[in-house]
């Protein structure tokens, strides 16, 4: 199917059986290789990275950034800004310009350490709006597989969890923290 025909096919499906025009161009924006239908009643999220842990949302204020040696550094706000979860239920990302490449899990150590236990994990990606995603981490949705993970990268209360959500745009790569705990 050409591309003419297919941007008239997605006009078609956003208009409706509304009687509303909508030229080809309109019809589809098209990001990272899906489509989001450019509707006008689109809700507007608010610009930043939240975490949901099943109650209320939080506003992800502390990432780090890799210097130029490699080495992870905290580039904004200080590990006491960083929410304490006992799971991640998800995570939203409402920054232009910005999508997620990695998700992974380390303990305080990294930032010391650049040899420090760490793990990577898969994550699904849900496209909410133009610039908004919504991420899923199945190893983190349960406190039982959260725990999990914990113990997997050594953590102590001296140096605990961190989920590190990356996101990258145009060079530049932020690493959001989330705090991963256990029930006591």
């Amino acid at each position: 199917m050409n591309r003419r025909r297919l941007l008239m096919s997605a006009a078609a499906a956003v208009a409706g059986g509304s009687g509303l025009r909508v030229r080809p161009a309109q019809a589809c924006v098209w990001s990272a290789g899906a489509s989001v239908p450019a509707t006008a009643d689109q809700p507007r999220y608010i610009d930043g990275v939240f975490v949901h842990s099943g109650e209320a949302p939080f506003e992800l204020l502390a990432f780090a950034e890799r210097s130029s040696t490699g080495q992870l550094r905290l580039a904004s706000a200080s590990f006491d800004d960083v929410p304490a979860v006992e799971r991640v239920y998800r995570v939203l990302c409402s920054l232009p310009s910005w999508s997620p490449v990695a998700v992974w899990a380390s303990t305080r150590a990294i930032f010391r350490n650049e040899y420090a236990e760490r793990r990577q994990l898969s994550f699904a990606v849900r496209q909410i709006s133009v610039y908004t995603v919504e991420l899923r981490v199945a190893d983190v949705e349960t406190p039982e597989r959260a725990a999990r993970l914990i113990r997997a990268v050594r953590a102590t209360a001296d140096n605990p969890a961190y989920l590190f959500v990356t996101l990258h745009n145009s060079g530049v790569t932020r690493e959001y923290m989330i705090e991963l705990m256990t029930r006591s």
